[in-house]
């Protein structure tokens, strides 16, 4: 196992790593790691009142994080040391970050024990693809990546999001440039049909089961009465899956026509559309950028 060892200091950081330089383990998160980075990437997961932390390199190539917690009311660091191939685990972990939580990557969970445990991020587990009409007639299609109040994160490429490619791929709209927006959710003729169907039999099972035993004497009915319920009211909701899934189609269509209030009516369900409820770092620029 890497060598990761853990140490409570109340001295200041710079003599904790006196002769050590600032160090960024990744680039997603640079020399400082502030709460919405470690919320979102689970970083030091025993760690309770987080402030932030710092990182640093040392003559012998350790590395060396340096993080501020806040104690009864007084602030103390807590000092973490870790050798190269530890270091080089937990950059990986970051980098490839959106790939472990979609299970498309696998790593050496001992050798970053006790610096990140994956967070129960809410995520969509398939891609939503969407479709919007710009004020200017011009269309966008991909990933719906991220919804906020004052900006939607589209994703154009091929592949699943990729933090290191978002140059070219990652596309920020803000609401009043939207006309429409279509988003894919899977309602369809076809799984109305059988998501009906079984809604039907298994209401009919539990409609006969109940009628059965309220009056807590001997069965009062057999098999094929049982049959002939669950099938007539599986037959109902075959009729009306199909139905519902006809006039729900295949996606959601959201008419904003560039108006603040009516983005906010649907705010709620776009988000829920979303892959990512809570924005990666790369995000946040173009969240701020809105903002200010």
């Amino acid at each position: 196992m890497a060598a990761v060892t853990l140490c409570v200091s109340s001295a200041s950081a710079l003599q904790v790593v006196d002769g050590a330089v600032p160090y960024a383990i990744s680039a997603r998160i640079g020399e400082e790691i502030d709460r919405q980075e470690r919320e979102y990437f689970g970083l030091f997961p025993g760690f309770g009142e987080f402030v932030e932390a710092r990182t640093y390199k040392t003559p012998t190539e350790q590395v060396v994080v340096v993080a501020q917690r806040q104690s009864l009311g007084a602030a103390g660091d807590t000092t973490i040391t870790m050798d190269q191939a530890a270091a080089a685990h937990l950059q990986r972990y970051i980098e490839r970050f959106e790939a472990l939580i979609r299970q498309d990557a696998t790593l050496p969970w001992d050798t970053i024990y006790n610096l990140a445990k994956l967070p129960q991020l809410n995520l969509n587990s398939e891609e939503r693809h969407a479709k919007i009409i710009t004020a200017d007639g011009r269309e966008v299609s991909g990933e719906l990546l991220f919804v906020s109040r004052d900006l939607l994160m589209m994703w154009l490429g091929n592949e699943r999001f990729c933090w290191d490619s978002t140059g070219t791929l990652l596309r920020p709209i803000k609401p009043t440039e939207v006309q429409q927006i279509k988003i894919e959710t899977g309602t369809s003729f076809w799984k109305g049909m059988g998501g009906g169907a079984l809604l039907g039999i298994a209401l009919g099972l539990t409609y006969m089961t109940k009628a059965d035993t309220d009056d807590g004497t001997e069965s009062d009915y057999h098999g094929s009465d049982y049959l002939v319920v669950s099938g007539l009211l599986g037959g109902i909701g075959f009729v009306g899956g199909a139905l519902h899934g006809v006039w729900r189609g295949s996606e959601d269509r959201f008419d904003i026509l560039s108006d603040m209030n009516r983005y906010a009516k649907h705010l709620a369900a776009m988000q829920k559309s979303a892959y990512f409820q809570i924005a990666p770092p790369e995000f946040r620029q173009y969240i701020q950028a809105r903002e200010n």
